[in-house]
């Protein structure tokens, strides 16, 4: 389970390396949302014992950082 957490933090750093040389927009929110992906599943594999609260709190964190927020920033930036 280790392995897995580390390798989850390790695809956010690349990630972050990668948004650094990323010269378009699109591709930025992109890899935003896939960040928020990674960064809302995170807590599910560091607890082995998990409530329905902390599910429920990682599947929205998901939603809105991968779908909702990503939607909004194309959607204004279409607008501009």
């Amino acid at each position: 389970m280790h392995n897995l957490q580390g390798s989850i933090l390790i695809l956010i750093l690349i990630i972050n390396i990668f948004s650094l040389s990323t010269r378009r927009i699109i591709t930025l929110i992109k890899l935003t949302a896939l960040q928020g992906v990674f960064l809302g599943i995170l807590p599910l594999l560091l607890h082995e014992h998990l409530s329905m609260h902390q599910v429920v709190s990682a599947v929205l964190t998901v939603l809105l950082k991968a779908i909702a927020i990503p939607q909004i920033m194309i959607l204004a930036m279409r607008d501009v």
